[in-house]
């Protein structure tokens, strides 16, 4: 059997980020007097910013060369006899959430998309977190709709990870076709990689932290340069008609020198940072209204640098027209690639 793919829609797409920016907009900065810890759920939410990826690929058939459905028989008793029939006719599939650490078979209710029975599948010491489906993706123009599946999605795994301790998430509308037999063989066949990573997340959380320097105080710190400075002179002191090439001239400098500012703090920042977490992604920036986003960083974080992490995010925050924006924990949405 051969992996098939498909395309998602873009109205999905489009849906899923107008709900990341309804919750950016409700974020809360980071205080440094407080704990810094953001752990709200609307603020976990925040990281599907960063796996918005989740919905740019459906993979269809994570299982590869496994058999069809009809060859791969399920076993008695298995908790998908439970979850909701599927129509006549309908090919079936596992819908996955995650890997865990643990080899136990587990149920966790209907409390996957849709109401969905979620179990364990497991091979050896690992376990896939699942429920029976279809193997067509999951796709809708309405936006409620989408924002409801990735909730969900995003809830199942999390409800792993506490339950589990250590997991492996799996990107939104991975199905594996056929039934439990299946999931077992493409976790055999994945052991190794999966193995791996569960070792590599053990004892660890996401966290993301936000760099914003105020607008004002970038520019003020920019015509503090010399030659900043002299062109500043040298506009006032031409004539009218001359001054407006000036101007124009000293808009670009400054440009340049906040530029130039900007990738100066951003590896100062990093380099303070980085020792902090055992690994680092550096994502997109965007800035936010009056300030302007120096870092936007996805940090793996051991518990065991955690409060080295939060003493020099509260250094950073001190600094005049700085900003820092620190969330989570999560799963290692942003370390499974």
């Amino acid at each position: 059997m051969s992996a098939a793919g498909a395309s998602v829609q873009d109205e999905d797409i489009k849906a899923l980020l107008m709900l990341v920016e309804a919750i950016s907009n409700r974020s809360n900065g980071f205080n440094r007097n407080e704990n810094a810890n953001i752990k709200s759920f609307e603020e976990r939410l925040e990281g599907l910013e960063r796996r918005v990826g989740m919905l740019e690929e459906i993979v269809l058939g994570k299982a590869g060369s496994l058999k069809p459905a009809e060859q791969c028989p399920m076993q008695e008793n298995s908790p998908a006899e439970k979850s909701k029939p599927m129509p006549e006719g309908t090919q079936e599939g596992r819908y996955v959430y995650c890997i865990a650490d643990g080899g136990e078979e587990a149920t966790f209710g209907r409390i996957g998309i849709e109401g969905n029975e979620v179990y364990t599948v497991s091979y050896k010491d690992i376990c896939a977190v699942v429920h029976p489906c279809p193997q067509q993706p999951y796709n809708s123009k309405d936006q409620e709709t989408v924002k409801n599946w990735v909730i969900a999605h995003e809830s199942v795994v999390e409800e792993s990870w506490k339950r589990f301790g250590t997991v492996v998430p799996v990107t939104f509308n991975v199905i594996v076709k056929g039934g439990d037999d299946s999931v077992r063989r493409w976790l055999m066949t994945e052991y190794e990689r999966y193995r791996g990573l569960l070792e590599k997340f053990r004892s660890k959380e996401e966290y993301g932290v936000q760099i914003f320097m105020e607008a004002e105080s970038l520019r003020k710190i920019a015509e503090e340069d010399e030659e900043v400075k002299r062109l500043m002179k040298e506009v006032k002191a031409k004539p009218s008609g001359a001054a407006y090439f000036y101007r124009e001239k000293l808009k670009k400098l400054l440009e340049d020198k906040s530029k130039v500012k900007m990738e100066e703090m951003f590896k100062e920042f990093y380099d303070r940072i980085r020792p902090c977490a055992d690994d680092v992604r550096v994502e997109k920036t965007k800035d936010a209204e009056g300030k302007i986003m120096i870092a936007n960083l996805s940090l793996l974080v051991g518990t065991d640098k955690l409060d080295r992490l939060r003493e020099t995010l509260t250094e950073i925050s001190g600094r005049n027209g700085v900003h820092v924006r620190f969330t989570g924990p999560w799963p290692p949405y942003s370390f499974t690639s």
